[in-house]
């Protein structure tokens, strides 16, 4: 039954791109007629460097030409987000960022605010978040390191990213679990909370599972639960914190957006072309094989649960008395 659900929801979304298609003006039909930036919150050789490149092929089949990737690392992806803020909107540049996008006014007055300087296009990916334990702490399991931390009170650090949704996530997680560990939210990249966590100078983070298989399986990093309803295909035998009895979900999205302003009839066409990128075989293949879940659902739906995520984070802002500096 589920997959002829699947199968129906595929066709209505087919169908629906190609009335969108047909309804497209003719400037968008026509569109791009020049190389098309896109802006990454990372370095070459990253994870969205990685994502970016997985659909260059299909953009380019699509687009006639080669999209160019803008690399822009910096604050946690704030650096990308002050980029596309200050970018003409007029279709030719757009950015891939996380949730977090909607969280930095939040902390810093400088941020522009996503909601009303940013379009949400459509996800193209989700990812659930793998939290992780230095070996040194002789802990096994995610209630092991919560007790650890009740025993050494403050004595314990978490690392996490500088001023962002993971920072306020972590705070929800100790706040759930009532773990005594002390938040350092000074770190710009997730190999750098990775390392952190390897290097002993924190003992507890939540990161991306996929770059971390290798230290786990050499048994410098100790999974203690994902983050996900489900458990990640990535680390299967890591239970779920729900599972675990903990009230707790984060899945991190990954989304196209471009600057308000940006045509209507432009942004209707990107959501058809990234909609069905992500669909195809050689798309799909890639994000699975890092790690990440590519996106089923139609644009609109997306969009839609975009919104109902920025209500649940700005409700996590207030309840956790965060104020921008």
């Amino acid at each position: 039954m589920r997959a002829r659900i699947c199968s129906t929801a595929v066709s209505i979304a087919c169908a629906g791109a190609l009335a969108l298609c047909a309804a497209l003006p003719a400037a968008a039909q026509q569109y791009p007629t020049k190389p098309v930036t896109l802006i990454s919150l990372g370095a070459p050789g990253g994870g969205f460097d990685f994502m970016l490149r997985a659909f260059l092929p299909e953009l380019a089949t699509r687009w006639k030409n080669t999209p160019l990737i803008d690399y822009r690392p910096g604050a946690a992806g704030l650096v990308a987000a002050l980029t596309l803020a200050r970018a003409e909107p007029d279709g030719y540049t757009m950015m891939l960022h996380t949730d977090s996008l909607y969280v930095y006014n939040n902390f810093n007055k400088t941020a522009p605010d996503a909601e009303k300087q940013f379009i949400p296009v459509t996800v193209v990916a989700n990812q659930v978040n793998a939290c992780i334990a230095h070996p040194s702490t002789g802990v096994k399991s995610m209630a092991e390191f919560v007790a650890l931390t009740k025993a050494n009170p403050g004595k314990l650090n978490i690392a996490s990213f500088t001023s962002s949704l993971s920072e306020l996530m972590m705070r929800r997680l100790v706040s759930v679990t009532g773990m005594q560990a002390t938040i350092i939210p000074s770190y710009n990249t997730t190999a750098n909370q990775v390392r952190a966590v390897l290097s002993n100078e924190t003992q507890f983070s939540c990161v991306s599972p996929a770059g971390i298989v290798e230290q786990v399986k050499a048994g410098q990093l100790v999974p203690l639960a994902t983050t996900g309803r489900e458990r990640s295909s990535v680390l299967p035998d890591t239970p779920t914190m729900r599972s675990l009895g903990y009230d707790y979900l984060w899945e991190q999205w990954y989304a196209i957006f471009v600057p308000v302003g940006t045509p209507r009839d432009i942004i209707a066409k990107l959501k058809q072309d990234f909609s069905e990128a992500t669909r195809t075989p050689g798309v799909s293949a890639q994000l699975r094989k890092a790690g990440y879940d590519p996106e089923t659902r139609a644009p609109d739906e997306t969009v839609a649960g975009i919104n109902e995520a920025v209500k649940i984070y700005k409700a996590l802002a207030k309840e956790h008395g965060v104020k921008p500096q």
